[in-house]
């Protein structure tokens, strides 16, 4: 691609100054730097309707003097390279002339270390590449108006749900990322929700691995600079997995789970649900001060567990340990995993193991070990390495069945019809 001015009408070579009558239309100056981002800037513009642009093409310090120069702009979308400190101090400047101006970032780039660099910037919103068409055109429309992106005010309030575990190797993970599946894809063809998987496991994160995703949720950063947590960089914190799933997740690190504040992790949350339908939480293993925060806000609460003597036992110690801490009430389903099919490799039956626990078992999820294996290997849910599998049908109906509990059944056929 040229670099150069594109211009607001067919190509145009205009002075930036001279373009200063735009009859009530929003002002957008760009500068893009590969031909798919003007490409979709040029389609998201189309569609917002009331935008007038002017598109520069090359990088940022290149054109930075003359956006500086421009006269009559009510916006500025720029291109950047995060890795390269040419690319950064010039919107580092760009950012500081800009006063009141919204300044909309995208880049292919997200390492944790430059989104660090982002956090302390005002910016009015950054998109992560490839550039999700929907999102552009609502950056466009609402940008100027404030920083972030509202939520529609008429979308209801997320539904969350939240994995715990009395001990590790019971599928709670490889679970809760199926669910997120389940809840990404169910709705209409042409209305499907919003899903975020959050992995609240400092320590051990494993959601971003399964997904073979690089996870870039800076999470001690966020504790420093909480009120810098808007639309904009929650969206350049999430990753994004082909099958629909934005994944919220923080590199494995020694961080003790507490010094991360309740206040933190709610602010956090907050955010997710905002801007998301269906908010799966994926909680550590060991015990933190915010946990029982977590867990009284969710709507679903999945204890993974198994039909064998140690894994009833812990569910049975997990269950009176909230109990003795208040959380008797909240509303958990004990999903029983990796059952196995054949009967000579049974364990406890569910009727032992519910007298046992000392409640009902909710849930059997059959043993597919195999599939579940390969799926994390290639980075997948198990949908892609194996369509209509058991495991596939018995978390889709787990999660209908969950669905329906929470709404009358006239309102829920909608939300779960598959497509």
């Amino acid at each position: 691609m040229p670099e150069g001015l594109t211009g607001i009408e067919q190509g145009g070579r205009m002075e930036l100054a001279r373009l200063t009558t735009h009859r009530g239309k929003v002002r957008l100056h760009a500068v893009v730097q590969t031909d798919e981002t003007e490409r979709a800037l040029r389609q998201a513009a189309r569609e917002a309707a009331d935008v007038e642009r002017v598109l520069l093409t090359g990088s940022l310090p290149r054109h930075l003097d003359r956006l500086h120069q421009a006269d009559g702009v009510d916006m500025l979308f720029v291109e950047v390279n995060l890795e390269d400190g040419g690319d950064m101090a010039a919107l580092d400047a760009l950012v500081a002339h800009a006063a009141s101006k919204p300044v909309i970032v995208t880049s292919r780039s997200t390492s944790v270390e430059a989104l660090r660099l982002l956090v302390r910037m005002p910016l009015a919103d950054y998109l992560p590449q490839p550039l999700r068409h929907d999102d552009l055109v609502t950056v466009l429309k609402t940008a100027r108006h404030r920083p972030g992106i509202p939520r529609d005010g008429d979308r209801k309030p997320a539904t969350v749900f939240s994995f715990i575990r009395p001990s590790g190797g019971l599928g709670a993970t490889s679970t809760a990322i199926q669910v997120a599946w389940e809840l990404a894809h169910s709705g209409t063809k042409k209305e499907k929700p919003s899903v975020c998987l959050v992995d609240l496991d400092f320590q051990a994160s494993n959601c971003a691995i399964y997904l073979d995703l690089e996870p870039t949720f800076d999470l001690l950063e966020i504790a420093r600079f909480p009120q810098r947590l808007d639309a904009g960089l929650l969206r350049a914190m999430t990753a994004q997995h082909g099958s629909g799933i934005g994944v919220l997740a923080a590199p494995n690190q020694l961080v003790n789970h507490d010094m991360v504040t309740s206040d933190v992790i709610g602010t956090v949350l907050s955010a997710v649900c905002d801007q998301h339908d269906y908010v799966v939480i994926d909680l550590p293993l060991a015990w933190a001060q915010w946990v029982p925060t977590v867990l009284s806000g969710s709507d679903v609460i999945y204890l993974i567990s198994r039909l064998s003597y140690p894994a009833v036992r812990q569910t049975r110690q997990l269950l009176l340990s909230l109990s003795n801490a208040g959380l008797g009430g909240i509303p958990i389903s004990i999903v029983a995993n990796r059952h196995p099919k054949q009967f000579w490799q049974r364990g406890l039956s569910r009727r032992e193991a519910e007298r046992a626990i000392g409640r009902n078992v909710d849930f059997i999820l059959p043993d597919e070990e195999r599939l579940v294996l390969e799926a994390v290997n290639r980075g997948v849910p198990i949908h892609e390495v194996k369509r209509n599998s058991g495991m596939e049908k018995a978390v889709r109906k787990m999660v209908r069945e969950s669905l329906k509990r929470l709404a009358p059944e006239d309102t829920v056929s909608t939300a779960i019809a598959r497509r």
